[in-house]
């Protein structure tokens, strides 16, 4: 997650990592076929994704295993992220809820 030029690392244990470095030198570093890019301020992990709902037009919001944070899944990488869900067929255990 990027907020007010820090970057901040969400990690499974609760933990949370601050940094400086901004999301394209992290994303450089990650496996692109288990992180994505979802918005310009979030690189989510596709393997703890837990629900995806519908935000507003075309937007969603991005709900995680054992975590209370949310990230947003933007209106221009929405049409990407399902294309590179069904290209891959990554084993997602998660619920995609309908308003």
């Amino acid at each position: 997650e990027r907020s007010q030029r820090k970057t901040y690392i969400h990690l499974r244990n609760s933990g949370i990592i601050q940094t400086k470095e901004n999301l394209e030198i992290i994303r450089s570093r990650l496996d692109p076929t288990l992180f994505f890019k979802s918005h310009r301020s979030y690189i989510i992990n596709l393997k703890m994704i837990a629900k995806i709902e519908p935000w507003s037009d075309r937007t969603f919001i991005i709900s995680f295993f054992n975590s209370s944070v949310n990230a947003y899944l933007s209106r221009g990488r929405s049409v990407i992220f399902f294309k590179l869900l069904y290209k891959t067929r990554v084993n997602l255990y998660y619920n995609f809820c309908v308003r």
